[in-house]
């Protein structure tokens, strides 16, 4: 009985001893392996003697093949990455050294695609998803306003008719208040404002003053015959008709329009809508032959009495304009009067004048007929004043001419009983026209350039015209004013 009590002690004896032993492993590898800092307090290993008193036994050591040692101390008190070398001294003989595991970052669950519900458009491609830009946080601001850069580089492009002879008429003061502000590039001086030379030099010189430093373009009809708006009533000399100055010869026309150059300069006068180069196709065409405005039926004679035309007034710095393009000598009907189809009537040789040399050295600038063609207009509702086709196209591109392109009247019938003012302005400088005319005869309105203004921008804001369009025209009407600066 006492032998089996005794053995059933020892066998407790041990097994408690055992218990502690892997209690005190298990607190090894939870605390860490001893250490000498003294920052850490005293040193907890045992001495030769014996375990000091709360201290823990001496671990058994691992063999040291099995780890290197590392090349420089590392830190005591962090724990070793896992695989790296590891101190002899401070590893758990006995139990593998604590080992962080690696931090796997687990990715989330996938959802599955829902399907595309039904009734709805199809779905649209990734791609275009993904480069959809995100829709504005904040509302979408206004436009700007247009800079008033816009308003006159739109002004510049128009010449005015206006009614009065004097400084002081109403009429003649709003003009020069818009020529001021730049919203008016020239005027157009017609009879109903010729009283004397010196009346006109006078009110031409108050254009001048008002649109200072810009040169102003003052524009007239004086061809001479019965277009000749200074006349020998206002005490300017009696010009012969085209038709009368080609029976002369070309002595006798240098000397005529030389002298008529000569009197459009004194008063002021830099540009005159002229030479004519239509050609007398059909003698009862209403408007060029009946009025002897061609100088024959030949083109090369057309070509050579308009060369000298524009020659005598570019010698007294006065540029000069070549009409009617593409030509309006075989017209039936006059387009002062009514729309005008000359597709059945009109002839190839009508466009020589435009290509001769002498010609395109001389002019300035060529002007559109208010005449619809088929093919040269891109269709018979369009008359040639409105087309790109006729303007970019055949006079431009073909032709190659590269000055001011410009209407002829706007308020005229041909253009008036089809179009609103507003939208043959529009549609003019649209088509290519770089110069824009209203006589403002129809309705007079001093106003009249700021309806145009108007127009123009809001054409420009609708995206209808664009600001490229017309900063050719400014580049090109710049050039002219720069030509007309010295002699103006």
């Amino acid at each position: 009985m006492d032998g089996l009590q005794r053995t059933g002690s020892g066998r407790l004896t041990e097994a408690r001893w055992t218990v502690v032993a892997l209690a005190l492993a298990l607190t090894l590898m939870l605390v860490g392996p001893p250490s000498a800092d003294p920052a850490r307090g005293q040193d907890r290993r045992p001495t030769a003697s014996g375990v000091r008193t709360g201290m823990i036994p001496p671990p058994m050591r691992r063999p040291t093949s099995l780890y290197a040692r590392p090349s420089a101390p590392t830190d005591p008190w962090r724990r070793p990455a896992a695989g790296a070398g590891i101190p002899i001294d401070d590893l758990d003989v006995g139990f593998a050294p604590p080992v962080t595991p690696p931090t796997v970052q687990i990715p989330p669950p996938r959802r599955r695609p829902q399907p595309w519900p039904s009734g709805l458009p199809a779905r649209p491609a990734t791609a275009a998803i993904v480069a959809a830009p995100p829709p504005p946080r904040d509302p979408p601001r206004p436009a700007p306003a247009r800079p008033a850069e816009l308003r006159q580089q739109l002004g510049s492009m128009l010449i005015v008719g206006f009614d009065g002879t004097s400084p002081r008429d109403p009429a003649v003061v709003r003009t020069g208040h818009y020529l001021d502000r730049g919203l008016l590039g020239g005027v157009l001086i017609g009879k109903r404002n010729v009283q004397s030379k010196d009346q006109v030099r006078r009110l031409i010189s108050y254009f001048r003053r008002r649109s200072a430093p810009t040169v102003p373009l003052i524009a007239v009809d004086q061809e001479g015959g019965y277009v000749q708006r200074l006349g020998p009533a206002a005490g300017f000399t009696r010009i012969p008709s085209a038709e009368q100055v080609a029976a002369l010869g070309a002595g006798a026309a240098r000397r005529i329009y030389d002298t008529m150059a000569r009197e459009l300069h004194e008063v002021g006068i830099n540009l005159n809508l002229g030479p004519v180069l239509d050609i007398n196709i059909d003698p009862n065409n209403p408007v060029i032959a009946r009025f002897e405005r061609s100088y024959g039926p030949d083109p090369k004679t057309v070509a050579q009495y308009a060369a000298i035309f524009a020659q005598a007034h570019d010698r007294w710095g006065i540029a000069t304009v070549a009409k009617h393009f593409p030509g309006h000598g075989s017209s039936r009907t006059d387009s002062h009067d009514q729309f005008v189809d000359v597709t059945g009537t009109w002839r190839g040789e009508e466009l020589d004048p435009y290509d001769d040399p002498e010609v395109v050295r001389s002019v300035e600038g060529v002007m559109m007929a208010h005449v619809a063609h088929t093919h040269l207009t891109g269709g018979r509702a369009t008359p040639a004043t409105l087309s790109h086709t006729a303007i970019e196209e055949l006079l431009r591109r073909q032709i190659g001419f590269s000055g001011v392109v410009m209407t002829d009247d706007l308020e005229m019938a041909a253009i008036r009983g089809r179009y609103r003012v507003a939208d043959s302005a529009v549609r003019a400088v649209k088509a290519g026209n770089d110069l824009v005319i209203f006589s403002n005869t129809w309705r007079s309105d001093p106003d009249r350039p700021a309806v145009l203004v108007d127009a123009l921008v809001g054409a420009v804001d609708r995206g209808e015209l664009s600001t490229r369009r017309v900063e050719q025209s400014v580049r090109r009407i710049e050039a002219l004013r720069r030509r007309l600066g010295d002699g103006g």
